[in-house]
């Protein structure tokens, strides 16, 4: 509503490599910059900023440490929260449940603030399909979309439409 009226936006983007821009070969190319310039492009007239907060590595604990500052004192219009990733490749079962807590805090910290959310699930890469992994990345996902839906947020489903792109239209 605020971009049709031409007020003004904040979006944080927030979470691990992913946001930053891992394996890009210019921070331009990262999600949240070609976000900025997409909406630009299409609200010319709007006063938008995309805040990337992506720090590679973390998991949910340490996003959770760094929250109050790094999305809640932006105040933000939306925050897109990619999460989940690190979690499976190295954490146990354990690790995948107490993330739910977190997802829960965050969610309702972000929204005492009035602000849109979009959950991000874990990347889908070959090493996710591994036995050892694949069991916790299916948890991981079931996890974000039950607490994406009883918290009524939006999720983007990026673990099947990486798994997609990979499995069925044989994309790298």
């Amino acid at each position: 509503k605020k971009l049709i009226a031409g007020k003004p936006v904040t979006i944080v983007a927030f979470g691990s490599s992913s946001t930053t821009g891992y394996g890009v070969t210019s921070p331009i190319f990262s999600y949240p910059y070609r976000l900025a310039d997409q909406l630009r492009r299409k609200y010319p007239y709007s006063d938008i900023t995309v805040l990337n907060r992506g720090i590679g590595g973390e998991e949910t604990p340490q996003m959770m440490k760094r929250l109050k500052v790094a999305v809640l004192d932006a105040k933000p219009d939306m925050v897109i929260w990619q999460l989940g990733t690190n979690t499976i490749m190295r954490g146990d079962e354990s690790a995948v449940i107490r993330t739910q807590a977190l997802i829960e805090d965050g969610i309702d910290q972000i929204k005492a603030l009035g602000a849109d959310i979009v959950l991000i699930d874990p990347q889908y890469v070959p090493a996710t399909a591994a036995p050892d992994v694949q069991e916790k990345a299916y948890k991981m996902n079931d996890l974000i979309g039950r607490v994406a839906q009883a918290k009524q947020v939006a999720r983007f489903p990026r673990f099947s439409v990486m798994r997609n792109w990979h499995n069925d239209q044989k994309l790298p």
